[in-house]
């Protein structure tokens, strides 16, 4: 929590795009040299390090559909006038 207190969260809405390339790219990378777990590969190997990609991509995903919301969301409209 202490963590996330710390993290100004303009700076990354600002790069929340870019977060999103690399995430993509990352997921690539597992798809072509991931490890093998359990009959899976979603592990990345990063020396005495396991990375699991696809855990990071849910609050990536997540910042990027709030700013992409933010930014195409007509002005004065609520959520009342939403479909």
């Amino acid at each position: 929590m202490f963590a996330v207190l710390c993290i100004d969260y303009q700076t990354l809405c600002r790069h929340a795009y870019v977060l999103y390339g690399a995430l993509l790219v990352s997921l690539v990378i597992v798809l072509l040299f991931g490890r093998v777990v359990n009959g899976s590969q979603r592990w990345l190997v990063l020396g005495p390090w396991h990375l699991q990609t696809s855990e990071l991509a849910k609050p990536v995903l997540i910042l990027v559909l709030a700013r992409y919301f933010t930014e195409h969301t007509p002005a004065g409209t609520t959520l009342a006038d939403l479909p």
